[in-house]
Formats: structure tokens, sequence, C-alpha cells
């Protein structure tokens, strides 16, 4: 599961995630996109372990309160 900050949670299936502004990313919050970037962060999974890299935003990505690049989930 996948949640960001007090929003819902979204299951991570056996896919890669977008996650941005955009309406049209995998998870977007189009709605109020402050802090979001267009495009924010990238999850995706390697040989069975998943992974979030920061996709350049210009507030960066946090994991478990902790500022990642990238880093396993």
């Amino acid at each position: 599961m996948l949640q960001i900050e007090s929003g819902t949670a979204t299951p991570i299936e056996d896919k890669t995630l977008l996650i941005g502004c955009r309406e049209n990313l995998d998870l977007s919050s189009a709605e109020g996109c402050l802090p979001v970037s267009t495009l924010h962060a990238f999850i995706f999974p390697i040989d069975g372990q998943w992974y979030i890299r920061d996709l350049g935003s210009r507030t960066g990505t946090m994991l478990n309160g902790k500022p990642i690049h990238q880093e396993k989930a």
C-alpha cells in the first residue's frame, strides 16, 4: 500500500506508478497540486523489491520522513 501524507491508501500491484500533478498519471494530485510537481516521483519494481525515485521535483520526495533521491520502499 502507498499512502501520501494523510491521503487515501492506494494498493500497489505489479506495475510502475507515476506520481504527480497531471491528471493522467497513476497517482495524481491534480486538485491542489502544491507541493507536488507535475512529474514528481516514480515507483517501480526490480527483482521483487519496490523502489521510489524522485524525478527532480522542486520540493523533493520523502520516504518515512526521510528525503530521498532513490530508495527501496
